[in-house]
């Protein structure tokens, strides 16, 4: 770049970040390479004994573990005059930030994005309002804020998750969300639906990870990854058939002194009510229904009902009534409103009949779309907007299995989609609702990057279901 360009484009940056072009002191740390060249030359000051320093880390909104999505700046500036001197610095990729060679003085604190800043106190919490900070010479104030979502992304950021199979995938959500430490991990068979997606609301609950696994064997992502997670217990989901005594025995070898409890039924109906039953003290305000023999609406309910740290119950949608043994169950559990997904042909009218005799003909809310894609969207419309949006296979659920968990847990948003577009009407919420993260979940054969870029390209008629 010519140096009178090179001029002009330091002035843009540094107006785009409101200092004035003559700043006494401003610090960039993680910013990419480019960026750093076009502000080097930007008159700076280095930390000393006389001046203050802010520093620490960026986290997610959903999980404080993690950094915060996206790229983000803290700035300092003067209180009541804005035009005057500030000092900024960008976080890198893992969140860490330092600002340095601060005057001591009286500071308001923000943290900026590409549309939006947020204030930010003393001790690390975001304020409605600017806040003063004090520094005086010598400190290092450490803060790791929390940082929102984006209201309305120019771009979203975007993430994949995805590994070389289900397990792995199962992995990947998992090392996205949680460090060592967890307090449970639930382990759950990878080669049907019924049992993770049953589970997933209990994990989300006790913010634990789900993970799958083999019949007869312990994956080894899926053993190394118990190993990183160090977890204080393990759940296995699912009789022995499903989940077998030598995985059993293979945990242990990995977690000698871990407990491991198992949660099984007779049937997938009686395995969910088992999942409900083990949290007897836990206020249920809301649990959700889905057809056992199917997927996709129990898929899209799952995360929801996680979020209300809830029960997901799977029943024989065709049946005349629901079972005694849930409504015992519903009655005990003290729920006090039910979500149906799925239309009458998933879950009969009969069951809705049974289920408003429990909680009452206002508490039930069913989400009935003429697919399974409109009844993502439905879900999606009551639950409300979230700026994380997690995008998985409506087609085929290996990949979604361990999703649902994650999303729960962090309140984030889930929708089905196809493979390389998003089906109308539920692009049309998509869009609206502009989430700030979109991560897609699986590989691109399953999920195409066109997904992430529903803005710009055409939606799709879901043919059926």
């Amino acid at each position: 770049m010519e140096k009178t360009s090179s001029g002009r484009a330091r002035r843009w940056f540094a107006a785009a970040l409101g200092m004035a072009v003559m700043t006494p002191a401003v610090a960039l740390v993680g910013a990419s390479p480019a960026l750093a060249s076009e502000v080097e030359s930007l008159p700076t000051q280095a930390a000393a004994v006389d001046t203050a320093a802010v520093s620490g880390r960026l986290l997610s909104p959903e999980f404080p573990s993690r950094p915060a999505a996206g790229t983000h700046y803290v700035q300092l500036l003067t209180p009541g005059n804005w035009q005057g001197p500030t000092y900024s610095g960008y976080a890198d990729s893992t969140g860490a930030f330092s600002v340095t060679g601060i005057p001591p003085g009286p500071y308001t604190m923000r943290i900026g994005a590409n549309t939006e800043s947020f204030n930010v106190d003393a001790s690390g919490d975001i304020t409605y309002y600017p806040t003063t900070v004090t520094l005086a010479a010598g400190d290092n104030l450490v803060i790791n804020p929390q940082v929102p979502y984006e209201s309305n992304p120019i771009q979203p950021t975007i993430e994949r998750l995805e590994g070389s199979d289900r397990f792995e995938t199962a992995v990947r959500i998992s090392q996205s969300a949680y460090d060592g430490g967890v307090p449970v991990v639930y382990l759950v068979s990878g080669s049907d639906f019924a049992d993770a997606l049953t589970a997933a609301p209990a994990a989300a609950t006790d913010r634990g990870p789900l993970l799958l696994t083999t019949s007869d064997s312990l994956p080894v992502t899926t053993r190394d990854e118990l190993a990183r997670l160090a977890p204080q217990k393990v759940v296995i989901v699912g009789g022995r058939a499903a989940v077998g005594n030598s995985v059993e025995q293979q945990v242990k070898a990995v977690l000698p002194s871990t407990p491991i409890d198992r949660l099984a039924g007779t049937d997938r109906f009686a395995t969910s009510m088992a999942i409900a039953e083990r949290r007897p003290g836990l206020n249920c305000s809301t649990a959700a229904i889905a057809s056992g023999a199917s997927f996709p609406d129990a898929l899209s309910v799952s995360p929801l009902v996680g979020s209300f740290h809830g029960p997901l119950l799977l029943v024989p949608g065709s049946a005349t009534a629901l079972q005694p043994e849930a409504v015992s169950l519903l009655q005990r559990l003290g729920c006090q409103s039910v979500l149906i997904a799925g239309g009458t042909n998933a879950v009969s009218g009969g069951i809705e009949q049974s289920v408003r005799s429990v909680v009452g003909a206002g508490s039930v809310t069913r989400f009935a779309g003429s697919t399974r894609y409109d009844t993502s969207r439905l879900i999606n419309e009551w639950s409300g907007p979230s700026g994380h949006a997690y995008f998985t296979s409506g087609e085929n659920f290996p990949d979604a299995l361990a999703a649902a968990a994650v999303v729960g847990a962090g309140r984030a948003s889930m929708y089905i989609t196809l493979r390389s577009c998003i089906p109308d009407p539920l692009r049309g919420l998509v869009n609206a609702r502009n989430p700030a993260l979109i991560t897609l979940v699986g590989g691109t054969n399953v999920i195409d990057d066109t997904v992430a870029y529903s803005k710009y390209n055409p939606g799709c008629a879901a043919l059926s279901g």
